[in-house]
C-alpha cells in the first residue's frame, strides 16, 4: 500500500497547511488507498528519514521500493494512475502539468515570501519595510492567474485536473490575509476546488492525526513546551477586573494597524481620567476565523471609565481559567496557542469559545522580541 509521511503535529496555524495535504488529496481523488508514516519530532532528521528526503521534509512516497519526495512530483506520479488528475487527452495531460508546474514555480513563492514576514517576522523593522513590495508582486502575479482563469470553472475550462489541485493549495497559504480573496474569481475558484469531496477528505484526515498526536497526553507536550518558550500550563482563578474597552472586528490583513491605533485611543482616555492603567492591558477574542478577529481591547482601571468616542466602560467578570506565559516575539504567538490548545485537549480541559491575551511585558518596556511576554488564558467549563 501507498504509504504517504507527514507530521504527527504541527501548531494550529501550520493546521491544514502541511504539504502532505496536496499527496492526501491527490489519493482521494485517485481513489488510491493509502496509510501515513507520521513522524514525531526530530524524526526528520534523522539519518534513515534524510536517506530518503535529503531536506527533512513531508511529504515522501513510499510504495513497493519506490521512493519520491516532492510534493509537485508526487501528485503527477499520482496522476499517472488517474484520469481525475491527469487527462488521456495529450494536449490536455500537458497543460494540467503546466499549471501544476506554474502554481509551485510562478505562484508560490511569492506567496512564501508574504507567508513568512506575516508568520515569523512581523515586528522586525526590515519585514515592515519589505512587506508592501512583496504584496505588490504577489498582487501583480495574481492577477495575471484571475484573467487567465476569467470566466472559466477551473484552469483549463470545465475539468479539475492536478494543476487546479496544486493551485488551489497553493492559494490557500495566504488565507490570514485577504490577498487572495479579495479577488472575486481567485475567491471563487479556491471555493470550488476545496469543496469537492476528496479535498474534505484529505483535509480530514490530516487535522484528524493532529487530533491523535494531542489526546497521547501529557508526555509529549513538555518537549514541545519548552521548544516554543511555554510555561507549564496552570488552573488560575482570575478575579473580577474593571476595564476601558474598545471593541474591534477586523480582518486579519488589518490586525497591526487598527491594533495599536486603538491601544493608543484607550490609554488615552484611561491616563486623562487619572484611573489607569492599573495593570498590563490585555485581548479578549469573542471570535476568530481564518479571515477575521472579533475582540475587545482592555485596559484595566482602579474606576469606572468615562466614554470617550470608542472607549466605553466594562468588566472582566471572575472566572476560572488554564493559564500559561509565552515567552517571544508576537510573531510566535499563533505557534504558542497551537501548542497550549494542543497541551488543554491532551488534559482533558472543556475550554469556552473566548480566550485572553494579556501583554505582560512588550515593546514598550523593551526593545528585545525575546524578553517580551503575553499571558495566554482560556476560560474552562469544567
Amino acid at each position: 500500500m501507498i504509504a504517504i509521511s507527514a507530521f504527527k503535529w504541527v501548531p494550529e496555524f501550520a493546521q491544514g497547511q502541511v504539504r502532505d495535504l496536496r499527496a492526501r488529496w491527490a489519493l482521494e481523488e485517485a481513489g488510491l488507498p493509502y496509510q501515513t508514516r507520521l513522524l514525531e519530532q526530530g524524526d526528520q532528521d534523522k539519518p534513515e528519514y534524510r536517506a530518503l528526503q535529503p531536506f527533512g521534509q513531508v511529504p515522501i512516497l513510499e510504495e513497493d521500493g519506490l521512493v519520491l519526495f516532492e510534493s509537485g512530483a508526487i501528485v503527477l506520479h499520482i496522476g499517472e494512475r488517474s484520469e481525475a488528475l491527469l487527462p488521456k487527452e495529450a494536449g490536455a495531460r500537458a497543460r494540467a502539468t503546466q499549471w501544476l508546474i506554474s502554481a509551485l514555480n510562478s505562484i508560490e513563492p511569492f506567496m512564501m515570501n508574504v507567508a513568512v514576514i506575516d508568520l515569523f517576522y512581523a515586528q522586525e523593522e526590515w519585514a515592515k519595510l519589505r512587506r508592501p513590495g512583496a504584496e505588490e508582486f504577489v498582487q501583480k502575479r495574481l492577477s495575471g492567474l484571475s484573467k487567465s482563469l476569467g470566466d472559466k470553472s477551473f484552469l483549463d475550462g470545465d475539468r479539475f485536473t492536478a494543476g487546479d489541485l496544486m493551485m488551489a493549495t497553493v492559494l490557500r497559504i495566504l488565507k490570514h490575509t485577504d490577498i487572495v480573496s479579495s479577488d472575486r474569481r481567485l475567491a471563487a475558484y479556491i471555493e470550488r476546488c476545496t469543496s469537492r469531496p476528496a479535498f474534505k477528505r484529505a483535509l480530514d484526515a490530516q487535522i484528524g492525526d493532529f487530533t491523535k498526536a494531542a489526546r497521547r497526553g501529557s508526555m509529549y507536550f513538555p518537549t514541545v513546551l519548552s521548544c516554543h518558550m511555554i510555561d507549564t500550563p496552570q488552573v488560575v482563578e482570575a478575579p473580577a477586573q474593571l476595564v476601558a474597552t474598545i471593541h474591534i472586528e477586523t480582518p486579519r490583513s488589518r490586525i497591526q494597524h487598527v491594533m495599536g491605533a486603538g491601544i493608543g485611543e484607550a490609554m488615552a482616555v484611561v491616563k486623562a481620567q487619572g484611573i489607569g492603567p492599573a495593570g498590563p492591558w490585555f485581548a479578549h477574542h469573542l471570535k476568530m476565523t481564518p479571515e477575521a478577529f472579533d475582540f475587545d481591547i482592555c485596559v484595566p482601571v482602579s474606576a469606572p471609565v468615562t466614554a470617550v468616542g470608542r472607549v466605553h466602560p466594562g468588566e472582566r467578570p471572575a472566572i476560572k481559567v488554564v493559564r500559561t506565559v509565552y515567552h517571544g516575539p508576537y510573531e510566535g504567538l499563533g505557534g504558542a496557542w497551537g501548542v497550549f490548545s494542543g497541551w488543554l485537549e491532551a488534559n482533558g480541559y472543556k475550554t469556552a469559545g473566548d480566550l485572553y491575551e494579556c501583554y505582560v511585558v512588550g515593546p514598550e518596556s523593551t526593545p528585545d522580541p525575546a524578553n517580551w511576554c503575553t499571558e495566554l488564558s482560556r476560560p474552562v467549563t469544567e
